[in-house]
């Protein structure tokens, strides 16, 4: 709108001017008259056409820029420039979506090739995993062999985090809702961490009732075995207390005695990366447990 302002004001000033002009060469009121009309009738023309132009291209790039075009799409539907300055923007413009979405392009093949890479690694992993999981079967049950057993474990349970974390981004498509027993969901996420409690000492306090719920049971699994497992991590002693309430039994309840978290932290647990005040304090903390959950 600037340049129509821009425009009417040049046109009136070129028609005052030569009003003065005429006047002073004697010529009739009636023609001068005749005169200004006539320009101002034109330039009002002109002012509708060019404002007709105006507010179409406004709403094409407006419904441009609240839709999702692609680049071919994108230039077709972009409003015809009115001269070579707006040749030069929407060039510019297409530039940088070509280098917007060149740059998209590459980052998720490079993705995808990183993706790719280490889910063949987690698969390749497990095969010397499980052959020392049968290998230790065989030596006599010692203090020591219990010890690399659990470091065994250990290994396994971050090699498995690796694999969900990968999985994580499509993990909508992998659900498969159905009737589960919630004493069994959290039976086995215990069963899998025995070694863990009788390690560390802690007491487990089981009270969950026997109710079905409506779960993928492999997800809701990998959710019970983080927080379990973080339970474990930052309870040094005491008991951990897995339960569901009488007058509310489909929600389950996780408590321990352990450092607990601070009340600051809250707000950020679920973050990617993020561990808090008690993860500064063990610096193998990644961030990642409850991120999953």
């Amino acid at each position: 709108m600037k340049r129509v302002l821009q425009g009417l004001i040049l046109v009136l000033l070129t028609s005052l001017s030569f009003s003065i002009i005429y006047y002073l060469y004697g010529l009739p009121m009636e023609a001068i008259a005749y005169s200004f009309v006539l320009c101002a009738f034109l330039t009002i023309v002109v002012l509708l056409l060019y404002s007709l132009h105006y507010y179409k291209s406004y709403f094409q790039i407006r419904k441009i820029n609240q839709g999702t075009e692609e680049l071919y799409l994108l230039s077709k539907s972009l409003p015809a420039p009115l001269d070579e300055l707006e040749t030069q923007y929407q060039d510019l413009v297409l530039n940088l979506m070509t280098s917007h979405q060149k740059c998209i392009t590459d980052g998720d093949l490079k993705l995808s090739e990183l993706t790719d890479y280490y889910t063949l690694w987690v698969h390749q992993v497990k095969t010397p995993i499980s052959a020392l999981g049968l290998l230790f079967q065989t030596e006599p049950d010692t203090e020591k062999s219990r010890g690399m057993k659990l470091e065994l474990f250990k290994i396994e349970q971050y090699v498995e985090m690796a694999l969900h974390i990968m999985r994580i981004e499509s993990a909508t498509s992998d659900w498969r809702l159905s009737p589960c027993s919630l004493e069994s969901l959290c039976g086995g996420a215990v069963k899998k961490y025995r070694s863990l409690f009788i390690e560390k000492k802690i007491k487990l306090n089981f009270e969950v009732q026997p109710i079905t719920v409506v779960s993928d049971e492999k997800w809701a699994t990998v959710v019970l075995e983080q927080l379990i497992s973080n339970g474990l991590k930052y309870t040094p002693n005491g008991e951990i207390r897995i339960y569901n309430k009488a007058n509310s039994p489909h929600i389950l309840y996780i408590e321990d005695t352990g450092i607990g978290i601070h009340a600051e932290d809250l707000p950020r647990i679920f973050e990617k990366g993020f561990t808090g005040y008690n993860g500064r304090l063990d610096k193998r903390a990644t961030g990642i447990g409850l991120y999953l959950t």
